[in-house]
């Protein structure tokens, strides 16, 4: 009996989520994306132990607002929860590497790589591994070329041997 009025709970919370979402988006849709942040707060507000509105709110942070820090401070609170579901660290990491090539900082691609390695270690399906891996490669040889850059703009060979180690970790 119990189990079954818990199971009905998390099934409304569900839909109760699902339906802040879906408001947050139309706003997004119109445009309106203070109102849509609104939402995204209350779902948090609503469901502070979802890791699904914290990560969720996050991605919005970070896209629509542009607002990294509190972003990451979302990811950080939805991996806090759940430090086993490698969405969260995906999506985290997509965000990072986003920033990586919009700002060209090595630190957001290292971070990017940090983060889909730990997903890596909770993975198990061979698709979403290999994918996994591939982003990873990705991040590597971005800090590759960032590396190669500045060795040429600053004549220091020791980054030119970076962004080689960099390479070879691709491979």
């Amino acid at each position: 009996e119990v189990s079954r009025g818990v199971q009905s709970l998390l099934y409304s919370d569900e839909i109760a989520l699902n339906q802040i979402f879906q408001r947050a988006d139309l706003l997004i849709k119109r445009g309106a994306i203070d109102d849509a942040y609104k939402w995204y707060n209350q779902a948090t507000s609503r469901f502070p132990e979802n890791v699904i509105a914290w990560r969720t709110i996050g991605d919005f942070e970070f896209k629509y607002l542009e607002n990294d820090e509190r972003g990451r401070e979302s990811f950080e609170k939805a991996i806090m929860l759940d430090p086993k579901d490698p969405v969260t660290y995906r999506s985290y990491a997509y965000w990072e590497h986003d920033r990586g090539a919009k700002f060209g900082r090595k630190k957001n691609y290292k971070k990017a790589i940090e983060l889909n390695e730990k997903a890596l270690t909770i993975l198990k399906d061979k698709s979403e591994i290999r994918l996994t891996n591939d982003h990873i490669a990705s991040s590597f040889m971005k800090l590759g070329y960032l590396h190669k850059d500045e060795a040429y703009r600053t004549k220091n060979k020791s980054l030119f041997k970076d962004a080689e180690q960099y390479f070879k970790k691709v491979i």
